[in-house]
């Protein structure tokens, strides 16, 4: 999709998890803009993963994982705060590298999600993608990976299903992790 929400100018935090079955060389795992925007992918023959920003039309990159393994989640996030990037692996620093400007945007480009809209699409998994117009605290994203990491700790109630043709009584399929404040209601 296209929309103005993926296309934040002045602060960002975006971030996935990602399991890779091969490494191969510039492979996006994410990817907003063509020329601009923000996302990750490999390179040094897919034994460097990165991630990245267009800031003020200049590319700004780093590298998160030296080298990453293959068959192993990772928990990826960027943040930018028009003054500092911040690249987080694991739900840790990796590193932050101060760069004031404004994030490049390209309208008319989609979003790629595990492609980079050729023929190279990432060998592997990506889950759980999120990307928000506000710079997330470095609190925020180790709550996040903590409440993510341990797969086996996850609740699963029912099975993954297609919407019903017609509508029917509400039902509630979780797959993943079920967090509640407050009180769930059913009919």
């Amino acid at each position: 999709t296209d929309a103005a929400e993926l296309r934040p100018t002045t602060a960002i935090t975006y971030g996935l998890w990602v399991k890779a079955d091969t490494l191969l060389d510039d492979y996006p795992l994410f990817k907003e803009g063509t020329n601009t925007g923000y996302g990750f992918y490999t390179t040094g023959g897919g034994t460097v993963l990165r991630g990245y920003i267009r800031i003020d039309a200049t590319w700004r990159d780093n590298i998160m994982l030296n080298p990453p393994a293959t068959g192993t989640w990772y928990h990826l996030y960027v943040t930018y705060d028009g003054a500092i990037v911040s690249y987080y692996v694991n739900g840790t620093l990796a590193i932050s590298v101060a760069d004031a400007g404004v994030i490049t945007q390209e309208v008319g480009v989609a979003l790629l999600i595990g492609s980079g809209g050729t023929n190279r699409g990432w060998l592997g998994t990506v889950d759980e993608v999120r990307i928000s117009d506000i710079p997330r605290s470095a609190m925020d994203i180790r709550t996040d990976y903590n409440n993510q990491r341990c797969s086996a700790c996850f609740w699963t109630i029912g099975d993954e299903e297609e919407q019903p043709a017609t509508p029917g009584p509400p039902r509630l399929n979780v797959q993943g992790q079920l967090n509640v404040q407050g009180q769930l209601n059913f009919p």
